[in-house]
């Protein structure tokens, strides 16, 4: 008999290059199995075999005469397989195998860079990437048609070619600033086609900064300073609106930058339509003292109060203080100290000296603040609570309603003024300097906040009007109507306004900065006001400070300080510091300019030092790296240890 060759194969694999058909084929003599001879496969239409990955491959036959193939397919089709036998090609035989289409399934695309759906428009140079991930039974000359539109359209057509089988396809968009600036703030729609297989809609977010590249910058001190706190861009230095809101409160403030009035609470910081805030937690440092002996606290990362500097055997804290390990902030007054927990337990001691006992241990606190002499709280329920020198506000007057919704309160030397959820504020303590509150001021309902000198008080309503009291020589006596404010900051005798229209007006003590410069009148780009007990500084949008007041409280910028790219001011007694959108702090003082530092990114400079002619500030990065600048005095040496004991901020999602 002659030879012979009987093949069968498999069909219905998909046609998605993956799944596999089989052929089984056999060469005979009629009844007897020829072994150990080659046969020759070929296929038809796209498919290929699995080993050679060519449409022709070969194989030994087996004892049985056998042998077997696998072969894939990435289009839906019936193709002929041919086995023959190498030495007589004539003897051969064929058969069909039909590979099944599958439905094509796209995935979404993506876009590059981004952080999951949100697109940082800040960091976006001039091109950004519009990946199509790779699909099932992906071919060469495929067409993809890639689409960003529904504000402002964009689109590009793709041939597929060998290399980008199985992998993923790129597509620069140029020009992708000018595209993106009209999603800020929106959402963007892409996806792409195949053919006429459309994929499903990507949406993403543009947004001017990701929260993950907001940083925080400036002091948790209610210090006479306005609009010190600042959000920026991590990556580009430039400030950014943010939401500020206290923890557990229920409203918010859209800004750049925020004039912190609560150092005892939790500050939050988000972006609208993003997950995650960055905490700010609350003030951790503090100092009392004069120029010959002052003492610094700081609240650790374990919740325990560590001191360092002089000795003050009033400032030492009680045993029962000591002991805390969950105490979460401090504020202080040349006379009195006070620490609060996390139960909102504040606990508070002083120099009784000064007249009344400071000594309390108070529960439910919200906020909190000291006088020279007295101590004021604010608990649940927004009742008020005060001790200490009665004479100086540390007794709440007959007729005063305590339980009236109170959420601020303010501290002039030896006066407090609160303001309730109504809008309504009182005041109580020295008659003369800021205890007693006009009677047309008393009917006032819309004020949102109240700010002080040493002897006065100024209020600011929801419409921005100004109006103050108390005494003449401190800021008591507002000579002209104030509209349009936006922000107030004090010295010890003077108060200074910064307006909607980015200018800036004072009035009180001439020689601690009650009269404006007309240089400085001029400005109209100011964006924050920050005060020492006699002087002013203003920043501006360009990153530029100016000062006013008295040389002696720092009201005159050294010559050799470099007066660019300022984020933030802050003030002591007799100093300024700034910080600038390098992280690099720096500052002055009357006694000239401070050394800068810029080992790390400092993110606050505390006061270490209040009321007293050394003035010294304590500087802190987000990874607890600490440094003091300006005099040295008794607490300017940081005591062991004390790095990585203490933080600013924290990001959560």
């Amino acid at each position: 008999m002659a030879l012979s060759v009987t093949i069968t194969a498999t069909s219905g694999a998909a046609a998605d290059g993956i799944a596999e058909n089989a052929a089984f084929a056999v060469l005979h003599d009629g009844s007897i199995l020829i072994d150990n001879k080659i046969l020759i496969f070929t296929l038809s239409g796209s498919a290929i075999f699995t080993d050679s990955l060519t449409n022709t491959t070969s194989r030994v036959t087996s004892v049985i005469g056998s042998a077997s193939v696998s072969f894939t397919d990435l289009v839906g089709e019936t193709v002929i397989i041919t086995a023959a036998y190498q030495d007589d090609p004539l003897v051969s035989g064929y058969t069909e195998s039909t590979f099944v289409d599958i439905p094509l399934v796209l995935e979404p695309p993506y876009i590059e860079p981004s952080f999951g759906n949100i697109i940082d428009y800040s960091v976006i140079e001039n091109t950004i990437d519009f990946i199509v991930p790779p699909w099932a039974n992906m071919k060469v000359g495929d067409i993809v048609h890639a689409y960003i539109g529904n504000i402002t359209a964009w689109d590009a057509i793709y041939r597929v070619e060998q290399n980008d089988i199985g992998n993923s396809i790129r597509i620069v968009i140029n020009n992708a600033k000018d595209l993106l600036f009209q999603y800020i703030d929106k959402t963007l729609v892409a996806y792409y086609k195949v053919g006429d297989i459309q994929s499903p809609d990507a949406l993403y977010y543009v947004v001017n900064a990701y929260i993950r590249n907001v940083s925080i910058i400036g002091n948790r001190d209610s210090d006479g300073s306005a609009l010190h706190l600042c959000a920026f861009n991590s990556l580009t230095g430039n400030p950014i609106k943010v939401r500020w809101q206290y923890y557990l409160e229920d409203t918010w403030q859209e800004s750049a930058r925020f004039t912190d009035r609560h150092p005892l609470k939790e500050l939050h910081v988000s972006l609208a339509n993003q997950s995650g805030t960055i905490t700010i937690y609350p003030m951790n440092t503090a100092a009392v003292g004069d120029s010959n002996n002052s003492i610094a606290f700081a609240v650790t990362l374990a919740g325990k109060l560590v001191t360092w500097g002089g000795r003050l055997e009033w400032a030492v804290p009680p045993s029962n203080v000591a002991a805390l390990s969950n105490i979460t902030a401090i504020i202080a007054s040349p006379n009195i100290v006070a620490v609060l927990d996390t139960n909102n337990t504040l606990y508070s001691w002083g120099n009784n000296a000064v007249g009344g006992n400071l000594t309390a241990i108070v529960d439910n606190v919200l906020t909190a603040i000291c006088n020279r002499s007295a101590i004021c709280a604010i608990t649940d329920g927004g009742y008020l609570n005060a001790w200490g020198n009665i004479y100086a506000g540390g007794k709440l007057p007959t007729g005063l309603p305590v339980e009236n919704g109170y959420i601020s309160v303010s501290a002039a030397r030896g006066a407090f003024c609160a303001v309730n959820r109504q809008g309504f504020a009182v005041a109580w303590g020295e008659n003369n300097f800021g205890g007693n509150m006009p009677k047309d001021i008393q009917n006032i309902n819309n004020i949102v906040d109240v700010f002080a000198t040493d002897g006065a008080f100024a209020v600011l309503t929801d419409i921005g009007v100004v109006r103050a009291w108390g005494n003449g020589d401190y800021g008591g006596t507002l000579h002209k109507s104030i509209n349009n404010a936006i922000a107030i900051s004090s010295s010890s005798k003077a108060f200074a306004v910064l307006r909607s229209d980015n200018t800036v007006t004072a009035w009180g003590n001439g020689l601690y900065g009650g009269i404006v410069p007309a240089n400085i009148a001029a400005l109209r780009n100011i964006i924050a006001i920050s005060s020492t007990d006699g002087a002013f500084c203003v920043l501006c949008d360009n990153g530029k400070i100016y000062t006013w007041g008295s040389k002696e409280y720092a009201g005159v910028i050294p010559p050799d300080i470099v007066n660019k790219d300022i984020l933030t001011v802050s003030g002591i007694s007799g100093a300024f510091s700034y910080i600038t959108n390098k992280g690099s702090v720096s500052g002055w003082a009357n006694s000239g300019t401070f050394n800068t530092v810029s080992d790390h990114f400092y993110r606050t400079a505390y006061r270490l030092t209040r009321n007293t002619p050394i003035n010294t500030f304590l500087c802190m990065d987000l990874d607890g790296n600490i440094v003091s600048i300006g005099d040295k005095g008794s607490v300017g040496n940081l005591p062991p240890g004390i790095n990585n004991m203490l933080r600013y901020s924290e990001f959560k999602f």
